[in-house]
């Protein structure tokens, strides 16, 4: 599956990611959500699962695969962000879907990493390779 975009290789991966999601029949929340610690590139829904995913897009000759560049610093930040939009939920009572209302308390977290390979052709980017690792990392000293 490749598909050519003339952005920057975050935008690509991003917007890669949130189709891969989709076709998966996850439902996207919210993308780009901002904190005081940082940013949760996609937030989305598979049944009783609340997934803050991060997505990390390497170009050839970039060091390290995609999967290195989640550090425990950056999965700190993850948490903290991830901690900031679940309190914006509790807040808010809950998920409001056409469907209807889900509790937070039916909610379970999960932190997922999509990481992507891609390559310059022809004066674009082209997704070679994405995994999608579900449950990536514990939720070390997270509490909801």
């Amino acid at each position: 599956m490749s598909e050519g975009i003339a952005k920057s290789s975050g935008q690509l991966g991003e917007d890669y990611a949130v189709g891969l999601l989709e076709a998966k029949g996850y439902r996207i929340l919210a993308r780009n959500f901002h904190s005081r610690w940082g940013e949760i590139d996609i937030i989305a829904l598979q049944g009783e699962y609340l997934i803050f995913a991060e997505v990390k897009t390497r170009r050839p000759g970039a060091m390290g695969d995609p999967f290195s560049a989640v550090t425990p610093a950056k999965r700190q930040k993850l948490m903290k962000t991830a901690a900031c939009y679940w309190q914006q939920l509790q807040q808010a009572g809950g998920l409001h879907m056409p469907e209807g209302e889900i509790p937070c308390k039916n909610l379970q977290p999960r932190f997922d990493v999509i990481a992507l390979w891609a390559k310059a052709a022809g004066g674009r980017l082209l997704v070679e390779r994405a995994e999608h690792l579900e449950n990536a990392m514990e939720g070390e000293g997270f509490y909801w």
